[in-house]
């Protein structure tokens, strides 16, 4: 019973408060509230690293073999009209490997790698560019990001989404309250999120003879989550 009084008279001098004007730095009667936006949105490019290694007993051998299958997995991508810009072939790298046996170290030979990153701006022709980059001898894909175009615009979206939420929390309060809003003090971002989907490939041996055909691709959705914090001024309703 106690409580019940306490609340009680927290209202009714919150009520009396309603209508005075925030002045000398007091903001008077308010409400804080946050709103939150989520967007789905199908991505519309994909950003693919893969990667083509070879060992060989001489340094020439081991980046010999990583240029000719790096040039196959060039030629890939443009053969699905990727265009040059869009495509990067890193610079190999080449260190000694060595493996060890009854504690004693034994020379494997040189290896040699190279990163190539191609950016797909029309995710459709995916499935034929992973066969072609399988037939091209790619060892294996570290990554295939989707992502989207127009990134901040959605972002931008997303926040005015939380914004217009958090706006109409504060008037289902503030009508819960008899009072109205009056204006917004002030309004700040909390967070953002970007989660794309992300398909990982794991190369799997293949006979010299074999060719990879293309495969279905399901490329998910894109979520974009935005949070702001917001400040409103109430005022009492009048004519009542």
């Amino acid at each position: 019973m106690r409580t019940l009084i306490i609340v009680t008279l927290s209202l009714l001098v919150a009520a009396c408060a309603l209508d005075q004007s925030p002045q000398d730095g007091n903001l008077g009667p308010h409400v804080s509230v946050r709103g939150e936006a989520r967007v789905e949105v199908r991505p519309d490019t994909l950003t693919v690293r893969a990667r083509v290694t070879h060992t060989a007993d001489e340094v020439v051998g081991a980046t010999g073999n990583v240029d000719r299958r790096t040039a196959a997995a060039i030629e890939a991508a443009r053969a699905v009209g990727v265009a040059d810009e869009d495509i990067q072939a890193l610079s190999i790298s080449v260190q000694p490997m060595w493996d060890w046996h009854d504690g004693r170290r034994s020379f494997r030979g040189h290896e040699a790698a190279r990163t190539i990153v191609i950016k797909l701006r029309d995710i459709e022709v995916w499935p034929d560019l992973l066969a072609g980059l399988i037939n091209a001898r790619v060892d294996r894909f570290d990554s295939v990001e989707a992502d989207h175009s127009d990134r901040d615009g959605i972002m931008r979206e997303a926040m005015q989404s939380a914004v217009r939420d958090a706006r109409s929390r504060a008037d289902l309060l503030a009508e819960a309250a008899d009072a109205r809003v009056a204006s917004v003090f002030s309004i700040s971002e909390q967070s953002r999120g970007w989660t794309q989907p992300e398909a990982r490939e794991q190369m799997m041996a293949m006979r010299s003879d074999q060719q990879a055909a293309p495969a279905a691709y399901e490329p998910g959705v894109i979520m974009i989550t935005s949070e702001v914090a917001a400040v409103f001024v109430l005022r009492g309703r009048r004519g009542r």
